[in-house]
């Protein structure tokens, strides 16, 4: 009832200060609908001067119905009234009603769907109330995701991946915890990444007090293992993980002082949960949690600096006709040209060596003639072709960052080769990483921030992936795209 009162008095104060924003009702249960439609009702008696708005929208009209009778009716702003939740003694069922049944995620995503503008969710829950464990349930998953979403803004949930233990360092770290009454889940997937443990949060069985990575000395001797556990671990704190951290040596050497050491950081877990504010106070969070689509767009937490963009210094000359330039003098700039930059798009080729030559633009004839040239170093093995772009058989192909070249903003100037690279590159170092996230680092990286003069950015960068899967140099796992291992 307390929740159904919410929801009457957002109504009201949604017709008082969006009267021209289209809305509706949605709740979980038909008796839930009733009780809103009851609450609304008296509230209406009291504020008629906002019965205009419960008529201004014939097309669209107001309504309050149940999650099952929503099927096409879009509205500017979606109310959602879940209705279930914990009961007075602070358990939870689980139950909450169309949504465990068979197809209750389409129900759900049908809902969530149907606001233009804006949807707002009431209930008494957080997403880590909800312990998947507990149930199989697609729709109640798919609810703990979505009310993770409305409260941080990201849609990734730690979720146990089904692996067995790494180690049986890690499997001892495990089954100790758990003889001091510490509940453990391994390999629990977050972010693409895998925390090796994961202490339970007895009050909420939802969520999780801290991860426990457990490394081994040997392996993380060399630069690039510290270097994808630096990127890792940032990523990983950006989502709210508090990490602690065994080294097996230490833990063999004295297990008792390393277990000591864990079990306090459990605690100060505890304690630092327990002096949140509650949620009726105004929390001061030491850091604001993105998602990381908004991170990677900042140089501290990009670790993919590639070396920048070279430009070749062509000498400058001025023809009146291209047709007084013996072939010698335009071999020796084109290949002077793809010594520095190569490979390069064939119509960066005709505009850089046109300007060289004098001329303004790059017509017909003289596209014609630079490209007779280079037909003729293609067949004596001067240069080579790949697809649009020109190259050298010397040439090894690497990631170039263009930020600073204001001229060379169009990704598709970029050869697929190239990307290649970089992509490589990212998705090795990430140790899986979503697609979007994978588009967004590699243009990021190559000086593509922003989507520039094309809106075919990321097509461009999702068919070079697509190709990298289907040759097998890389492949997708739970939604994620990692390297294939050489």
């Amino acid at each position: 009832p307390g929740e159904a009162k919410a929801v009457a008095e957002a109504v009201l104060q949604h017709a008082q200060e969006h009267p021209d924003l289209t809305l509706g009702v949605a709740a979980f249960s038909n008796t839930q609908t009733q009780i809103i439609r009851d609450e609304l009702e008296l509230l209406r008696r009291k504020s008629p001067e906002t019965e205009s708005f419960f008529s201004a929208h014939p097309s669209e009209p107001f309504f309050v119905k149940n999650l099952e009778n929503v099927q096409g009716d879009e509205r500017d702003v979606i109310f959602i009234s879940i209705g279930y939740g914990k009961q007075e003694d602070g358990r939870l069922s689980l139950n909450f009603g169309p949504l465990n049944r068979d197809g209750g995620e389409r129900r759900l995503n049908v809902l969530i769907t149907r606001a233009k503008a804006r949807c707002e969710i009431f209930t008494n829950l957080q997403h880590h109330d909800i312990d998947l464990s507990r149930t199989a349930s697609k729709g109640v998953a798919a609810l703990k995701r979505y009310l993770k979403f409305a409260e941080t803004g990201e849609l990734e949930l730690s979720e146990r991946s089904g692996r067995g233990f790494d180690s049986p360092f890690e499997q001892a770290v495990a089954q100790r915890l758990e003889r001091e009454g510490y509940t453990i889940h391994n390999q629990i997937g977050t972010a693409g990444f895998f925390i090796d443990l994961a202490v339970v949060d007895p009050e909420q069985p939802g969520r999780f007090l801290i991860g426990i990575e457990c490394d081994g000395a040997t392996y993380h001797r060399s630069a690039s293992a510290r270097e994808r556990d630096r990127l890792r671990q940032s990523i990983l704190e950006s989502k709210g993980w508090q990490l602690h951290r065994i080294w097996s040596t230490d833990w063999y050497r004295n297990p008792e002082r390393e277990l000591a050491k864990t079990i306090q950081a459990i605690e100060d877990a505890k304690t630092r949960k327990s002096q949140k504010p509650r949620s009726n106070e105004s929390p001061q969070p030491e850091t604001i949690n993105r998602p990381i689509k908004d991170e990677i767009a900042n140089d501290a937490v990009n670790p993919f600096q590639l070396a920048p963009y070279q430009v070749a210094d062509l000498p400058q000359s001025s023809f009146s006709g291209i047709g007084e330039i013996d072939d010698s003098h335009i071999e020796k700039l084109i290949l002077k040209l793809l010594e520095v930059e190569s490979p390069i798009h064939q119509e960066e080729v005709f505009k850089r060596v046109s300007n060289a030559l004098g001329f303004n633009r790059t017509g017909s004839i003289i596209k014609s003639r630079i490209l007779a040239v280079i037909e003729g170093l293609i067949k004596d093995g001067s240069v080579q072709k790949m697809g649009e772009f020109f190259t050298t058989p010397t040439t090894k192909i690497i990631g170039r960052d263009r930020s600073d070249t204001p001229d060379n903003k169009d990704i598709n100037l970029v050869s697929p080769q190239e990307i290649e690279v970089v992509v490589a590159l990212v998705a090795k170092k990430s140790l899986g990483i979503q697609r979007e996230e994978l588009i967004q680092i590699t243009c990021n990286s190559l000086g593509f921030a922003s989507r520039g003069r094309t809106n075919n950015r990321d097509a461009y960068v999702s068919d070079v992936i697509d190709f990298m899967l289907s040759k097998q140099i890389l492949k997708v796992e739970n939604n994620h795209i990692f390297a294939q291992s050489s």
